[in-house]
């Protein structure tokens, strides 16, 4: 299962507490985890679990920046040929990791972002997870100089949008594995956040997570999940 896979988890001291409460979902791909945090904010031990550390704390800003090619290189010391990236707060939620994430570019949670400003990049976020190949990765180191911090949006998610566009390199939505709901289920009416997601993952087979911030909402997920896993074998 998840062959020649390296899940990766970024945070730092202070969000230790969800990397720990969370650590179920990344040990259930049954893949070797490196945690990646700052050198003035390390996580240095977590379980049985590498942890290593590169940069410096910064939430926005060119250090963040820094700091995220900085983790992109320590990946590459490793040999695989797949990385599952995830922040503190991100996951998959199923133990076996879409094998189609394995092709058509690099898996993001694509998100539409609404600032108005200049740009020549699409008006997007490309939120964790991320899912990409060795490749990838040292495309993102080749390009970083191409990409510095914008004034406007400084965060690693707007990062991952030029690092992509600057690489020449294709994206894809997780959304776009999400499927139709089966006959004889009705369509999703509301507007709380969590229904809706509880739905996606019940129905449409939603996997990719985030952001999740304790334990009541990963509770809602593995109960989700594994209705989908219970009706759609």
């Amino acid at each position: 299962m998840n062959e020649n896979t390296l899940v990766a988890i970024c945070g730092y001291s202070g969000d230790a507490h969800l990397i720990r409460k969370f650590m179920p979902f990344h040990e259930q791909h049954e893949c070797p985890i490196v945690v990646l945090s700052p050198m003035d904010a390390p996580v240095t031990k977590l379980r049985k679990h590498i942890c290593r550390q590169a940069g410096l704390r910064a939430y926005i800003g060119q250090a963040s920046l820094t700091r995220q090619i900085e983790y992109f290189k320590i990946l590459l010391e490793y040999p695989h040929d797949f990385y599952l990236i995830n922040d503190s707060d991100s996951f998959c939620a199923s133990a076996q990791i879409p094998q189609e994430w394995r092709r058509g570019g690099v898996w993001v949670n694509r998100v539409t972002d609404p600032r108005t400003h200049e740009s020549k990049y699409p008006r997007y976020a490309f939120q964790p997870p991320y899912h990409c190949t060795r490749e990838h990765l040292q495309n993102f180191i080749d390009v970083a100089h191409l990409c510095p911090a914008h004034p406007i949006t400084p965060y690693v998610d707007h990062f991952m949008v030029q690092l992509i566009y600057e690489a020449g390199l294709d994206h894809v939505a997780f959304t776009e594995l999400e499927h139709p709901a089966p006959a004889g289920v009705l369509p999703f009416v509301g507007s709380d956040p969590w229904k809706q997601l509880e739905y996606r993952i019940k129905y449409h087979g939603a996997v990719a997570m985030h952001p999740i911030k304790n334990l009541s909402q990963s509770a809602l997920i593995k109960r989700a999940r594994r209705f989908y896993e219970l009706t759609h074998t």
